[in-house]
């Protein structure tokens, strides 16, 4: 042996600090057992130096997978998330950054959790970098309440969208009058309508009511809708005929802020404010035809897309169409969808012109007459029957509205308390032609029936009897002889 040569070194201030971050880290360790979220030190390698026990509480995973794999983070965060949380991690270790993300995981057992992340950076006493501790909060509830606020609140504004625009809407009809508050009339002609209206009324089937302008279109639609289950809500109306084609779209399905030129605000579309109601379609024939398959698919799936809008809307709209103009007419000429017009007729109301209907003059010019009266603080009080037997020889191309219009201005100028027309009515060669032919035809009946009794010695039914040689039923045979007049005593 020649020589030892060796060297010392004092290592007692390294050996303090190494016992001072193990009394750090036992410190940590102790509390972190035992809180409720999931707690890390992650060294600057990104190894794990310490992960706490509520990990596999939250996620389902033991925790020393994760020690032992720490990509497993990475692969249980949602793909969605995981660029922001690469991008955080990069500036907690590299720029060691305080800061807080909140991402989602996918758990063992395939619940998805939400998680909300603050981390530190870690230094020792000569500020050295020693790694980031961070604590992870399972917030999952608390998202889930919040998301079930926001999708409450989101209804609730909705629905004050849907109030606003339905008592915009409630302004206008009350500014406009209607014709009449009530059905008048008692004709067999009324009240068969009334009858296939009572029928309908309780279904949800589409409704496609027919009839020249002035017939009541509008009020027989309001009669449907006003016995049905959806009667709670307003019956909204728009009139086709009178919108520009352009602008039919959206005032139908609503559009966007921005959708076309003057959208200014976003704005509810009808189908959308009457969701849970009735839609009336007034004069559905001046639909524009490149309309008419998005009215379609409404009709059909209950969904739409407003202008400007690529979301779907779902809507329960009851539909109740109305045209003064021949649909089989339109839908042979081009002019009109075929699937859409089978789609709308369902159910198909006729409502009869006024001059089908002359029995029921009398009820309407009295209900008019009451209505003006009261109107302009008069007191016609009678009405001449010459006046009624005028009034039911004109044949009203303009229907009840024109009787209507006749009616007021009759009782503006009435002086005293008899009804006095102004109007002079002419009555066409056409209407006096058909009214000389129905006496003709109906004098020839009644001649015709009463020659055949006296054939058959008043003999109605049974064999030989009148209503056999007529070809007629026996009831059918009772009901136009009361008609007509005839009575045995007549022999």
């Amino acid at each position: 042996l020649l020589r030892v040569w060796g060297t010392s070194r004092d290592i007692t201030t390294q050996k303090a600090a190494e016992d001072k971050l193990g009394e750090t880290e036992t410190r940590y360790r102790t509390v972190a057992d035992f809180t409720f979220d999931w707690e890390t030190w992650e060294n600057p390698d990104g190894s794990y130096n310490y992960v706490s026990p509520s990990f596999e509480r939250i996620t389902g995973y033991p925790v020393q997978q994760l020690v032992n794999r720490p990509k497993l983070l990475n692969e249980i965060i949602l793909p969605d998330d995981l660029t922001p949380w690469q991008e955080h991690r990069q500036a907690a270790h590299a720029r060691h950054e305080t800061g807080e993300i909140q991402f989602r995981i996918s758990a063992k057992n395939g619940q998805i959790r939400w998680i909300e992340h603050i981390c530190q950076p870690v230094y020792n006493d000569q500020g050295e970098h020693l790694g980031v501790r961070a604590s992870n909060r399972d917030i999952t509830k608390r998202m889930q309440m919040a998301e079930g606020l926001r999708r409450q609140l989101d209804q609730i504004k909705n629905l004050q969208q849907r109030i606003k625009a339905e008592s915009i809407y409630l302004q206008e009809e009350i500014k406009s009058e209607h014709n009449f508050e009530n059905i008048i009339g008692n004709s067999d002609a009324l009240k068969y309508v009334l009858y296939r209206v009572v029928e309908v009324a309780p279904t949800d089937a589409p409704v496609l009511i027919m009839g020249e302008t002035g017939t009541g279109k509008e009020l027989i639609a309001r009669a449907i809708h006003n016995a049905s289950s959806r009667s709670k809500r307003s019956l909204l109306k728009i009139n086709c005929a009178a919108l520009p084609a352009s602008l039919i779209e959206s005032e139908l399905f609503g559009h966007e802020k921005g959708a076309f030129t003057g959208a200014d605000a976003r704005r509810m579309g009808r189908f959308q404010v009457a969701d849970g109601a009735t839609l009336f379609l007034d004069e559905i024939s001046e639909i524009p035809l490149e309309l008419q398959p998005k009215l379609l698919q409404v009709l059909q799936d209950g969904e739409f897309e407003p202008l400007g809008s690529s979301k779907t809307l779902r809507v329960d709209v009851r539909i109740i169409a109305a045209s003064n103009r021949d649909l089989n007419y339109e839908v042979n000429h081009g002019r009109f969808r075929q699937d859409l017009f089978y789609r709308i007729n369902v159910f198909p109301l006729t409502v009869p012109p006024l001059r089908h209907r002359k029995e029921d003059i009398p009820l309407l010019v009295n209900w008019f007459v009451d209505r003006y009266n009261r109107k302009m603080g008069k007191n016609i009080t009678s009405t001449p029957a010459a006046l009624i037997k005028h009034l039911q020889a004109y044949d009203w191309p303009g229907n009840v509205r024109e009787l209507e219009n006749v009616i007021e201005r009759a009782v503006i100028t009435s002086k005293d308390s008899i009804l006095k027309l102004t109007d002079s009515l002419v009555i066409s060669a056409n209407v006096k032609t058909r009214a000389k032919l129905r006496e003709t035809l109906a004098e020839v009946e009644r001649m015709q029936i009463l020659n055949t009794l006296e054939n058959t010695g008043w003999k109605i039914e049974g064999t030989n009897g009148a209503a056999g040689v007529l070809g007629l039923a026996p009831s059918t045979l009772r009901d136009r002889m009361k008609k007509l007049g005839i009575r045995q005593s007549m022999k």
